[in-house]
């Protein structure tokens, strides 16, 4: 097919004399590769979006460039751990949708460079001024706005670019996550393709969620440690069991907990599993946290894309009617995938989703959540 710009020289000429070719790279790496002169191999070594071994010849260097430690305090003694613990190396991405607890995995997130890079005063200095909530009314929010109103701010992208809609409330389209930010982690291929791509920042300690449950998802603790209560899915809706103001320091009495609830602290640089429907309740440790997350679910890339939003939460919206995405471009799952799958075949797809049952229906509701202790 050749080098060529797939939204046409006309669109993409005057994002290249914006800054878009860097400003949202993922993107115009995809739509516009021959405007921003990326046809070339080259392309994959700029945070390692094309191939796995670049990316870790990168991360690495960026790892060592500066040390890690811990943001929080350590874990308290005994405080671990109901979770099984397993290494990256060990699972698939068939043995992760076949696993039916649980899981902590090793060997993903603990040298990502976001580890040092999403840390308050780095996040302020490399990220301050760039968007990373953008809304109906044109409005948007800076990082620095996160850090200064002492929230924890959650940001959303989806996959297909259209497949499922915005809201300004609980599920707010973020820019940054995938432009300017898509160098400091890397996801590993057996969590594609995922349904949402979703992160959170900010202060307080004891922020989290209510009991809610969702498709299979995993979650990368990448500054700060959390603590989870988890029930399996036959599990009525549970009570809320962590006592979640910061003096209680996400307590769990024992008299809150179910029979079947497992407790799971998760440290930093560690990610956590839960399979499909798993009920569970979050509180964080520390007074600051970020974390990154996806819903992942066996033939989420076989769905197609909505053509218009409903109303029943209020203003729904597609990422293409937002103002700032025309003004700028905005990138979409689509844009992290490393072989995009609309350009392969279907009984490839099928073979990477496994033939398992699995689909969306929920998954909106969810994503809003109910009652939720951050915005």
């Amino acid at each position: 097919m050749g080098c060529v710009d797939e939204l046409g020289a006309a669109r993409c000429g005057p994002w290249k004399e914006h800054g878009e070719c860097l400003r949202t790279f993922a993107f115009m790496s995809i739509q516009c590769r021959h405007t921003c002169g990326m046809c070339e191999s080259s392309l994959g070594k700029r945070f390692g979006l094309l191939g796995y071994s670049t990316w870790r010849e990168y991360n690495a260097s960026e790892a060592n460039a500066v040390p890690i430690t811990p943001y929080g305090e350590p874990a308290a003694e005994g405080s671990r751990r109901a979770c099984e613990e397993v290494h990256v190396s060990m699972l698939s991405r068939q043995a992760i949708f076949d696993r039916r607890k649980p899981l902590i995995i090793h060997g993903i997130a603990e040298a990502w460079p976001a580890r040092v890079r999403w840390r308050p005063d780095a996040m302020r200095t490399n990220y301050g001024n760039f968007t990373y909530r953008t809304y109906a009314s044109g409005a948007s929010s800076t990082i620095a706005d996160v850090l200064d109103g002492g929230r924890y701010a959650m940001g959303h992208v989806h996959w297909p670019r259209h497949g499922m809609c915005y809201h300004d409330t609980g599920r707010t389209f973020t820019p940054w996550l995938l432009d300017s930010a898509i160098g400091d982690y890397h996801i590993p291929p057996m969590f594609h393709p995922m349904k949402t791509l979703q992160m959170g920042f900010g202060h307080k300690r004891g922020l989290g969620v209510p009991p809610e449950h969702h498709p299979s998802s995993f979650f990368a603790a990448i500054v700060g440690r959390k603590r989870w209560v988890l029930h399996p899915p036959s599990h009525p809706r549970p009570a809320e069991a962590v006592a979640s103001s910061a003096a209680d320091d996400c307590a769990v009495p024992a008299s809150t907990l179910a029979a079947d609830a497992m407790v799971c602290d998760q440290l930093e640089g560690e990610v956590i599993w839960l399979p499909d429907h798993w009920w569970h309740e979050t509180c964080g440790l520390d007074d600051y946290s970020a974390g990154l997350g996806g819903i992942v679910y066996p033939k989420a890339a076989l769905e197609g894309s909505v053509d218009r939003c409903p109303t029943h939460y209020g203003r729904e919206y597609l990422i293409d009617e937002l103002p700032y995405c025309q003004r700028h471009a905005c990138s979409s799952l689509y844009e992290l995938h490393t072989q995009p799958v609309a350009e392969r075949p279907a009984d490839e797809i099928a073979a990477a989703d496994g033939g398992a049952d699995g689909g969306v229906e929920g998954v909106a509701d969810d994503l809003l959540g109910y009652g939720r202790r951050y915005d």
